[in-house]
């Protein structure tokens, strides 16, 4: 026992804190020319009804992305010409067969291209979001 009032001794122990009080919220000081504007267009509230739900804004995100890399632009502008087996598209990028597969499905979420099954194959086709993309409709 008295190895344990030794021990309790030598550990600190835990204070009770009293609870924190809760700080009143800051008024947010703008600049004049952000007011103004801000006033101009309706206000806040008004600014963020304005700006597009998370969902439309990850598909538009998603968009870009698959959009910004050259190797998925190579894809798309060799699927424009015609419909592709992974085999061909892995010769057209000039990448392996884990980063195709990565291309291919970035391309697949942004609804730029679209698989079908021909028996054993999986064939590659690009979508009309795929020619808008590059100017081609």
């Amino acid at each position: 026992m008295k190895y344990l009032e030794a021990y309790l001794d030598f550990v600190p122990r835990k204070k009770k804190h009293a609870p924190k009080k809760m700080k009143k919220p800051r008024k947010m000081v703008l600049p004049k020319e952000v007011t103004d504007r801000l006033a101009e267009v309706g206000g806040y509230r008004q600014l963020i009804t304005v700006i597009p739900k998370t969902g439309i804004l990850q598909s538009i995100a998603q968009y870009h992305h698959a959009m910004s890399d050259p190797i998925r632009l190579r894809i798309l502008w060799a699927l424009s010409v015609s419909e592709l087996c992974p085999c061909l598209l892995k010769k057209v990028a000039k990448v392996s067969d884990s980063k195709l597969s990565y291309h291919l499905r970035l391309l697949e979420k942004a609804e730029l291209i679209r698989p079908r099954r021909a028996k054993n194959w999986r064939i590659y086709s690009i979508t009309e979001d795929g020619l808008a993309s590059l100017g081609k409709l």
